[in-house]
């Protein structure tokens, strides 16, 4: 059960933590919108709450697909968010839109979990798993903050861009392997399988998966949805870049 905890606590909230550090690190342009910590942690528990106490309302949607539909939407909408994000200098509104939105996605399913198993004598494993996971968590997130603080400050803003684009579209990804899932998008083939390699069940293989989804064995249509919808985030975040670009320019012929 510990292990167990660990594992799964890992699995919701590194990429949960993961998104709002690059969000903290992905601003274009003069103009800089922060994340307000406790608007984050109130709009999310406001939110995981509602969704948490409709859970078994909406499970029965969609022939009783409703939860796995709206993980779909949820991920969706986290890529969209994020779109918003790169597109308006005002992006404080859209990272408080991902961050809510990544919190229904991963934290209900683990309060699923641990109400799952609380009362089964199991609480002590519980907690220590979560605290450790939550612990290994909050050390590879800080790390990450500060390696990417120091790539903003020598001018390697476009790696930052980067993995914030292949991070948004691994959710649409996912969204597509759910979708076939629960039989909304028909299977398709495997595309490749390196599994002997680099497993993404491994300790690098997680941390990958987290970051920008990595899959060992990803099927055609996953591969598909990931290059279309990092495609598309590179081409918005390169319209931006030249945009931010062109006032700056003006700004100095103005003067």
């Amino acid at each position: 059960m510990l292990l167990n905890t660990v594992i799964i606590s890992l699995n919701q909230f590194l990429p949960m933590a993961l998104l709002w550090v690059l969000l903290l690190q992905c601003d274009i342009g003069p103009s800089l919108s922060r994340i307000s910590v406790w608007r984050a942690v109130l709009y999310s528990s406001v939110a995981v709450t509602l969704f948490l106490a409709a859970a078994g309302s909406i499970s029965q949607w969609f022939d009783y697909r409703g939860l796995e539909v709206g993980k779909i939407v949820l991920l969706v909408g986290i890529y969209v968010s994020v779109l918003g994000v790169i597109t308006s200098y005002k992006s404080g509104i859209y990272k408080l839109v991902a961050i809510t939105l990544a919190s229904m996605l991963y934290l209900s399913h683990f309060v699923m979990y641990l109400g799952s198993y609380w009362g089964q004598d199991a609480k002590q494993g519980l907690l220590i798993g979560s605290i450790l996971g939550l612990g290994i968590c909050l050390s590879f997130c800080i790390l990450l903050y500060f390696i990417l603080a120091w790539l903003r400050t020598h001018h390697l803003q476009f790696l930052v861009l980067t993995l914030l684009a292949c991070h948004s579209a691994s959710k649409i990804a996912n969204a597509v392997d759910l979708s076939a899932q629960i039989d909304l998008l028909p299977s398709s083939k495997i595309a490749f399988d390196i599994r002997a390699w680099l497993d993404e069940h491994g300790i690098v293989g997680r941390i990958l998966k987290s970051l920008f989804g990595y899959e060992a064995s990803p099927s055609q249509a996953n591969l598909v949805a990931f290059l279309s919808a990092l495609l598309l985030m590179g081409v918005v975040i390169c319209w931006r870049v030249q945009v931010n670009t062109q006032e700056v320019v003006k700004e100095l012929e103005h003067d």
